[in-house]
């Protein structure tokens, strides 16, 4: 069985005035240390192993000690999070990862990682923290009912606390084993611009109201990036337009997530593997181009990912090619033309269902696993037999959702 880390989120308030802003000086002094710690391995990056724990510990240590009021414990958390920030980087970055460094990474919010010597948790939702000055603070969150589930089932992990807006929060993470997986069928899913995604099951998730919320915003950006030399006003506002606009997917995406893993029964999930399509279809028009980079099909595919096998599912990737023009049925090929795919024995399907059967059929042949689709002469209600007479309705007769 394997385990899954889920984290919650709650506010935490100081029971004492004074205990807020010795918690915002100890946030402060840890990201100081975290910047010395990071400028200190960007000064020897050449070196044979420059995210050697002991040899960093060793050269930074003392100077990090230097910095007023600081805590031993806060420096050993501020090298411990530098360094898995580089390690990062190096994951990230391949063989060449040292060249592509220009400067070292700082700590731009203020947050720290707890263990067992800096904090502890107290009867009554509350927890008391080593804060700078030689005293502990007392702080209390309330926990709503998802939260108190977790305390009470599963024990916490090292939690994180930061600061956002004036306010503190702590990121609670548990550890969930997750539901044996067992292989049984797949589902294939195609992803879209007009659609969201559709699944080989004949559900559609339409993506009007996503696209609308998005020209929205991007049309605010413009407006704002036009200003002749960006006022403070301009700048302020275009900031906060980038940050609603991340937001706002990513409360998308967990949206579409959730519905792709209730909609279907299947333990397989199948994608296309759409890496480097935007760079791939550069040459299709400006209209094309503008309306793929706002479907943030990464994002997507990560946070199902890791859903996924919280319900005892997976998800897997095939290669896209001919996924759209193939037809499902073992004929000759046909043409696509928009949600239409045009069949050779002159039946009109709808493209994105049969794309999405050709992808769980290319996993299912290599697999050896049962493909879970719905064949053209059952399981439609609103569009008869599943063929395309009206495709813009959005729908395959099945229970198709919309944001």
């Amino acid at each position: 069985m394997t385990i899954g880390v889920r984290t919650w989120i709650a506010e935490i308030r100081a029971e004492n005035a004074e205990d807020g802003p010795r918690l915002h000086n100890t946030l402060a002094v840890h990201g100081r240390a975290f910047d010395t710690v990071s400028r200190d391995i960007f000064g020897h990056i050449g070196d044979r192993s420059p995210l050697s724990q002991k040899v960093v510990h060793s050269r930074t240590y003392r100077e990090c000690m230097r910095i007023p009021d600081i805590k031993s414990q806060v420096a050993v958390k501020a090298r411990q999070a530098a360094l898995a920030a580089w390690k990062a980087i190096r994951s990230n970055g391949g063989r060449d990862w040292r060249e592509s460094v220009k400067e070292p990474p700082t700590m731009k919010g203020l947050s720290m990682r707890l263990d067992c010597r800096l904090f502890r948790m107290l009867p009554g939702n509350s927890l008391r923290m080593s804060l700078l000055g030689g005293k502990r603070g007392n702080f209390a969150f309330e926990p709503y009912p998802r939260l108190s589930e977790m305390m009470s089932r599963h024990v916490m992990l090292d939690p994180l606390v930061f600061e956002r807006g004036g306010r503190f929060w702590l990121a609670m993470s548990f550890e969930i084993p997750n539901p044996p997986h067992d292989p049984r069928t797949c589902v294939g899913v195609d992803l879209g611009q007009r659609r969201l995604a559709v699944t080989s099951e004949g559900v559609i998730f339409k993506s009007n109201d996503f696209l609308r919320i998005k020209r929205r915003i991007r049309h605010n950006r413009r407006m704002m990036q036009s200003k002749k030399g960006r006022s403070h006003s301009a700048r302020r506002k275009l900031k906060a337009d980038g940050r609603r606009e991340r937001n706002f997917s990513k409360n998308e995406m967990h949206s579409l997530a959730n519905s792709v893993l209730e909609s279907t029964k299947a333990d397989v999930i199948v994608l296309e593997d759409l890496t480097g399509i935007k760079g791939n279809t550069c040459n299709q028009g400006r209209r094309h181009n503008n309306m793929l980079s706002q479907i943030p099909l990464y994002m997507f595919r990560t946070i199902l990912t890791y859903k996924a096998p919280t319900l005892g599912k997976r998800v897997e990737t095939v290669n896209p090619a001919y996924t759209s023009q193939d037809d499902y049925r073992g004929l000759p090929r046909g043409v696509r033309k928009g949600c239409r795919y045009y069949a050779s024995d002159g039946v009109q399907l709808d493209a994105d269902h049969n794309a999405a059967v050709n992808i769980a059929k290319k996993w299912s042949k290599a697999s050896h696993l049962p493909a879970s689709f719905s064949a053209p002469n059952r399981g439609c209600q609103t569009l008869r037999a599943g063929r395309v007479n009206r495709p813009t309705v959005g729908a395959l007769g099945l229970q198709a959702q919309q944001f």
